[in-house]
């Protein structure tokens, strides 16, 4: 999910998951690339109990630019279903 703000600060966010269980505690980054800064990192953040994260970032002013996150590590957290 992007939601973006008005000016060139943008905002992306969402959830990291393995399954249908949210990742908490994991790394998620956000990269630009394409352009003539080679790699460039735009934002960091880590997730919540609920694996959510929210990254505000200066939109990249090169309008080729490829935006793209990764995220690593962090733990599982294995939803108990009822029986």
């Amino acid at each position: 999910m992007i939601s973006c703000d008005s000016g060139n600060r943008d905002n992306i966010s969402g959830h990291v998951m393995t399954g249908d269980d949210p990742i908490a505690q994991s790394n998620v980054t956000l990269f630009s690339t394409g352009t003539s800064h080679s790699i460039e990192t735009l934002g960091s953040t880590q997730t919540d109990a609920d694996g959510f994260y929210s990254i505000s970032y200066d939109h990249p002013s090169e309008p080729e630019a490829v935006i793209y996150l990764t995220a690593g590590g962090g733990a599982p957290e294995v939803v108990q279903q009822g029986i």
